[in-house]
């Protein structure tokens, strides 16, 4: 017997069934039920965050018999033919298999027609950012005299490799990545429809792995309920996902807080046993991430996503600081690129880029119209020593072997009370400040 997957099965009919894209949902259903629709569309955003969908239904609805106050009825002939894949009129183009200017000018002929049995024929042009500029060319004309009976609708992750030509002539909806509440949600109606058990933490694994795509959480879940048969344990799916334990996580900051060089290259050993190291890394830096919202209050403890209890515990760190944070993150972030190069010694970098975390931010004072750092090197690693400079005095005075100028001037407006890291310095410099090492 054929196995539908879940994410067709329950891939939304209408409006009212889109999750996470409330205003496009909202303006395209007020389109429909008060007649101001339009015939050139441009949908953007993530994958699997229901672009083609929308179109679909948008499509539907347009040809709808039996509108029920601006949403497809579902049961009417149109409505039956473009939810089966059976109507003619209704065409759906890979632009990125079908990106020459011969498909292009094919696409133009075919529009010149008018529709078979339905009200409009819609052209809807998946991953159309991947069309050439001649092809987009072809398309200009026709996009700004659309035939009254014809529907464009491009869908594209890649707004930004739209022409402005072809943007300025459709009505863009943009597309947000769906939130891990609204996909748990989503998961927890389809396992209660499917009799699936389930764990709640076991969802939010699947939730947090999908970064925002709901297409690729019911996916995975379609996956797991076959491995796991169909009872969702948090462990069972975080083996399935092949998500990393948080321990290693616990393990890695937590050493590298505690400057415990030792066991923080004992911690990164467990990185190898990963097929992905990245999404250990990933998640690293999504942990670091939160552990700084939650330390300049901007977020709210009980909305984080992964185990809060230790976010929490991180903020309270006597070595937690908010540019600690910032400089873990950057180091995560160039970790992560130079992993991606691909190269023989790659994991053996990894690891070595992973170690700078047990440094220090570089911090700087700002006194006046100079700056200038200290920096003590011991066996712990490198402990900066706050210092000043006043106006009064000059840069000869106080260059000695352990210190460093920063910068001749100091920007206006600088609380110089607060000590701030060379990055945050430079910034405010707007790129002048010169640091030698």
């Amino acid at each position: 017997m054929s196995h539908q997957p879940l994410a067709l099965k329950y891939r939304p009919k209408k409006f009212s069934d889109l999750v996470g894209q409330e205003a496009v949902a909202a303006t395209m259903h007020l389109m429909i039920k008060n007649g101001k629709t339009s015939r050139n569309i441009i949908c953007y955003g993530p994958p699997g965050c229901g672009k083609t969908t929308s179109a679909r239904i948008y499509v539907k609805a347009l040809n709808c018999l039996d509108l029920q106050d601006g949403e497809p009825c579902g049961k009417c002939t149109a409505c039956i033919e473009i939810d089966n894949d059976a109507s003619i009129d209704v065409i759906e183009v890979d632009a990125a298999s079908n990106a020459m200017v011969s498909d292009a000018r094919a696409l133009r002929e075919a529009a010149m027609y008018k529709s078979t049995n339905l009200r409009y024929r819609a052209f809807i042009l998946d991953e159309a950012h991947a069309m050439s500029k001649a092809s987009f060319d072809t398309l200009l004309k026709i996009l700004e005299e659309t035939p009254p009976n014809i529907v464009f609708i491009l869908c594209t992750t890649l707004i930004t490799a739209i022409p402005d030509t072809i943007i300025s002539r459709c009505m863009a909806f943009p597309f947000r990545r769906v939130s891990v509440d609204q996909t748990i949600e989503r998961l927890k109606f389809i396992c209660d429809n499917e009799g699936f058990s389930y764990e709640l933490p076991a969802l939010r694994e699947i939730a947090v792995s999908t970064n925002g795509s709901m297409r690729d959480a019911i996916s995975r879940l379609d996956q797991l309920s076959i491995l796991l048969s169909e009872n969702f344990t948090v462990e069972g799916t975080r083996q399935g996902l092949g998500v990393p334990s948080f321990t290693i996580i616990k393990n890695v900051l937590k050493n590298s807080l505690d400057k415990d060089p030792t066991n923080f290259w004992r911690s990164l050993e467990d990185i190898e046993s990963f097929p992905d190291p990245l999404e250990i890394v990933a998640r690293i830096e999504k942990t670091v991430h939160y552990a700084k919202l939650v330390g300049m209050s901007i977020l709210d403890p009980s909305k984080i996503e992964i185990e809060r209890s230790f976010v929490e515990e991180i903020v309270k760190h006597p070595n937690f600081s908010i540019d600690w944070a910032n400089n873990a993150i950057s180091k995560l972030i160039i970790a992560q690129n130079n992993f991606r190069q691909r190269s023989p010694l790659t994991l053996l970098r990894l690891k070595s880029d992973l170690s700078n975390l047990l440094r220090d931010p570089v911090l700087v004072k700002t006194t006046g119209e100079k700056a200038i750092y200290t920096e003590n090197k011991t066996s712990q690693g490198r402990n900066p020593l706050i210092s000043s400079v006043n106006s009064e005095n000059t840069l000869s005075n106080f260059v000695t072997a352990n210190e460093t100028v920063v910068s001749d001037a100091s920007p206006k407006g600088v609380d110089t009370s607060v000590p701030m890291s060379v990055e945050n310095l430079a910034s405010l410099f707007g790129g002048s400040v010169i640091v030698k090492r």
